[in-house]
């Protein structure tokens, strides 16, 4: 790989919690399709890392200087974000075409698109409206957003970088923590977003980034729970089995919040 392609390969760790650590699970090599050369050395995942990204992060949200702070303090570290992505661009997109063989005009592109949706979730947390609703008594009462606390996204192969930037902006924008399981063959666009969004400011333990496989990190993930929300854009199969999982976990309990937001 060249020097601009090679720069966010710094280690095989991953980040856990806020530590950037090697995981748990097996190594693994990350390889460029187009000729089975190998990108990184990875060490995956395992479910007690899962466990331990999913218990700093119910810790890390609730603090005052992630949901704390006020949504125009949230919405600046968005777009340091963005701009830190539009700063390396050429670096990112070569990173993704190593990391899933796509073409280099479609990877600058879906860079592109990354750092405009953090712009484009900066901008709606800034100006989101709470608003006073008609009182049905001598008291008065309004609507107020609130973060919902910890978030598994799970993401696929095929736009690494773009999906990880469609699950994280929103959810760090309304000040939810986020544990981010990439799919297994293609982690290095999402390890090179973490390291962005810490250089941005976003505190850690926030965000954490768990390659692996999903039978075991996924897995891990929607069974755990603290999640309050589980974000996928996975392959049908995928996206079936997770609501399975959170439709039989709903009629098991009596209160309590799940969600299960889906797309393709």
């Amino acid at each position: 790989m060249s020097k601009f392609d090679s720069e966010f390969l710094v280690s095989s760790d991953i980040l856990v919690g806020g530590q950037w650590r090697p995981g748990r699970g097996a190594s693994y090599a990350s390889l460029y399709p187009a000729d089975q050369t190998v990108n990184a050395e990875i060490v995956a995942a395992n479910a007690d890392d899962a466990l331990e990204a999913v218990e700093a992060a119910d810790i890390a949200w609730r603090k005052e200087n992630w949901s704390g702070l006020k949504p125009h303090q949230r919405a600046a570290v968005l777009h340091r974000i963005a701009d830190l992505i539009t700063a390396r661009h050429e670096s990112l997109a070569q990173l993704q075409r190593r990391d899933n063989g796509k073409p280099i005009t479609e990877t600058r592109g879906l860079v592109t698109s990354a750092a405009n949706t953090f712009r484009y979730f900066a901008a709606c947390v800034e100006t989101l409206e709470e608003s006073l609703t008609p009182p049905r008594g001598d008291f008065m009462t309004m609507s107020v957003h609130e973060p919902l606390g910890v978030v598994a996204a799970i993401t696929p192969w095929n736009s690494p970088i773009a999906s990880d930037a469609q699950k994280l902006a929103p959810a760090l924008a309304a000040g939810n923590a986020v544990v981010l399981k990439p799919a297994e063959v293609t982690p290095l666009a999402s390890l090179a977003l973490a390291r962005i969004c810490e250089e941005a400011g976003v505190p850690p333990g926030v965000l954490s980034v768990l390659p692996g496989k999903g039978s075991i990190v996924g897995d891990a993930l929607v069974r755990h729970p603290f999640g309050r929300r589980k974000a996928d854009a996975c392959v049908a199969r995928t996206g079936r089995q997770i609501a399975d999982h959170g439709v039989r976990r709903r009629r098991s309990r009596s209160c309590g919040q799940w969600r299960v937001v889906r797309h393709f």
